[in-house]
């Protein structure tokens, strides 16, 4: 009896952990931050935005930053828009406006929600993902 209850206990400790590691985590990076792309990255992490979107270029709920800025983006009504700061603050505060092909219209609105300079941020560590890595 106090084995089998042991091994449920492991076992189901075991299945929390796997699951807790595989949800709200961004998958990392391994990209060197700016300053301000740190305090971007803190303020994702505190928002819950990892929670749907990655740094890594794998895919979630929402699509990846990483190579996001300053690239082209195909939007689900069918018109293409540059992912340059604008429209980054415009993603950041209103998501549901322009929302990216393939991806459901759930992002929630920050507007009121984040300060100026979160959102600058934000921005800052958006960035600093889609900056090309120095080659070693």
């Amino acid at each position: 009896m106090r084995r089998r209850l042991l091994a449920l206990v492991v076992s189901g400790s075991l299945a929390a952990g796997a699951l807790m590691s595989a949800c709200g985590s961004d998958g990392g990076t391994d990209v060197k931050l700016s300053v301000q792309g740190e305090r971007g990255r803190t303020v994702a992490e505190e928002q819950g935005c990892t929670s749907c979107h990655t740094s890594d270029g794998s895919k979630g709920v929402g699509p990846s930053w990483k190579g996001m800025a300053g690239s082209k983006i195909e939007l689900n009504d069918g018109s293409t828009v540059v992912a340059d700061d604008e429209y980054l603050r415009a993603a950041i505060l209103d998501g549901r406006s322009q929302v990216v092909k393939g991806y459901a219209n759930i992002m929630p609105v920050y507007k009121g929600e984040l300060s100026d300079s979160q959102v600058e941020d934000l921005i800052a560590f958006f960035n600093d993902l889609a900056a090309p890595t120095p080659e070693n």
